[in-house]
């Protein structure tokens, strides 16, 4: 992962972003959603939201757009073309990773082909990048556990 530029600007309209959680996230209501361009990035735009619900819950959720707009120009250059599916994603946190509880909560996705928009909602997870922590031994566990989700999932 790479540090976000922090100029990033929103391309997707605050009450369109809204609609598409609050629909996730029925029947509970949405009383107030901030967001901001998130920390770190991979190849796609992503921010971080942070969601108030009528009983005062409060969701912290990573908000990836995968639509072929979204992704950044060095991804464009060096991405293989077959990862650029962005339903290629959606499918492995939904029909992959959370049917067997690995990966963050996912909340949903959004897939319009015709319009050419593809969102992925997934709960924000607390704790330090692997990258960020100087312990090899941590390296080496997350290492493992991957290698027994490979295991159980293929």
């Amino acid at each position: 992962m790479t540090r976000a530029p922090s100029t990033a600007a929103p391309a997707v309209a605050t009450e369109r972003l809204r609609d598409a959680l609050q629909a996730m996230l029925t029947p509970r209501q949405i009383m107030a959603l901030s967001r901001r361009p998130a920390t770190y990035y991979s190849s796609f735009r992503m921010e971080e939201l942070g969601v108030l619900l009528e009983d005062g819950t409060s969701l912290d959720v990573i908000f990836k757009d995968l639509s072929p707009g979204a992704l950044l120009h060095d991804a464009r250059r060096c991405k293989p073309a077959f990862l650029l599916d962005p339903r290629r994603e959606i499918a492995v946190y939904r029909d992959l990773l959370r049917p067997h509880g690995f990966g963050p909560p996912l909340l949903g996705a959004v897939e319009e082909a015709a319009a050419g928009v593809y969102w992925l909602f997934l709960e924000k997870v607390d704790g330090a990048p692997l990258w960020q922590v100087g312990d090899p031994s941590i390296s080496r566990a997350a290492a493992a556990w991957a290698a027994g989700m490979h295991a159980r999932l293929c």
